[in-house]
């Protein structure tokens, strides 16, 4: 269960701040002064160093690692780590390439690739901050992980031939349904489902994802665990389409008329999430101020902030401590 503040504010109760939850990952490698490859790498020096960005910044909760190369590497896709400061990115697509959904199998998800080092890690930021703020594991979509296992391919029969795509994603929510069990069994306090693919669709499409989704939210609602999703940047035309997608919360990004889409959201019973532009976060001062200003909404309940993405490694640590600033002021 949720703590004091962010515990009120679940409960949609009014409280002191907007929160601030940023999606951590590369940055947190740079404050440990490690590359990301070693963060990604070992259980220990994750743990670490989430654990120093947390103190640094004092957000409300750790989202755990944000990489949508970490299902996909344990479902066979090869993944190539490009340098010290850039996250991992996906290098094959097996099912573009010949494979088949039997081929990828399911036995044993949870012990491989990455997995292992990444439930271990986030056990750790449980056994030693869980008492005291929000631990929120953070899962590939199944649109998301079903691209990077089919590739173009996956993509085109997801606009042209939804039958065609139904066995990947069904495929890949099934994996995602085990890691999110994974992490509720840890007794985490919520899960956040990253899947930016869904502002790509229209609305019948929307409709047909959505049975995918309401699985995924009565297995995480099992654990008394909240579920949120983060989408992307829809168009104000799917908006109502991806309100009604089965979750307690979920996050956009590009649409600046948050006091709509606040009310839109609290109406049908969710929080809303909005994720702050990565090319905010690396401009400067005066143009952070401005644009968080304008986004804030009148009605505060039920709203909060995160990113639109990781922040990048080059965010300089004077704009996230500014950004903290303006929310406990504002």
């Amino acid at each position: 269960m949720s703590k004091g503040y962010l515990g009120r504010f679940w409960s949609f109760e009014e409280v002191e701040k907007i929160p601030f939850l940023p999606l951590v990952c590369s940055l947190a490698a740079k404050i440990q002064g490690i590359s990301v490859e070693t963060m990604l790498t070992n259980p220990t020096k994750m743990a670490i160093a989430f654990q120093k960005s947390q103190k640094l910044f004092g957000y409300e909760g750790i989202f755990n690692i944000v990489d949508p190369t970490l299902e996909a590497e344990a479902c066979g896709c090869q993944i190539n780590w490009s340098g010290e400061c850039e996250m991992p990115c996906i290098a094959s697509h097996p099912l573009e390439e010949g494979k088949i959904i039997e081929d990828l199998g399911l036995s044993d998800f949870e012990t491989c690739g990455r997995i292992p080092i990444v439930l271990e890690a986030t056990k750790r930021l449980q056994i030693v901050l869980g008492n005291k703020i929000d631990i929120i594991g953070t899962v590939t979509g199944p649109l998301s992980l079903s691209r990077h296992l089919g590739g173009k391919t996956f993509i085109r029969d997801l606009k042209n031939d939804f039958s065609k795509a139904f066995t990947t994603i069904k495929y890949a929510n099934t994996i995602i349904i085990r890691f999110c069990k994974l992490y509720c069994e840890n007794k985490l306090d919520g899960i956040l489902i990253c899947d930016p693919l869904v502002s790509d669709l229209n609305i019948e499409t929307i409709k047909l994802i959505r049975p995918f989704y309401r699985t995924l939210y009565n297995v995480v609602n099992y654990f008394n665990v909240y579920l949120i999703i983060s989408v992307g940047s829809p168009s104000a035309e799917i908006l109502d389409s991806i309100f009604n997608l089965d979750a307690n919360g979920i996050i956009v990004s590009g649409i600046t008329e948050t006091d709509d889409m606040l009310r839109m959201s609290l109406s049908k019973g969710k929080y809303l999430g909005y994720g702050i532009p990565q090319s905010v976060l690396l401009g400067s001062l005066g143009r952070l101020r401005e644009m968080v200003g304008k986004l804030i909404p009148e009605e505060r309940k039920g709203f909060f902030f995160t990113t639109d993405g990781p922040v990048p490694h080059e965010t300089p640590v004077e704009n996230i401590h500014e950004l903290r600033n303006i929310l406990e002021t504002a």
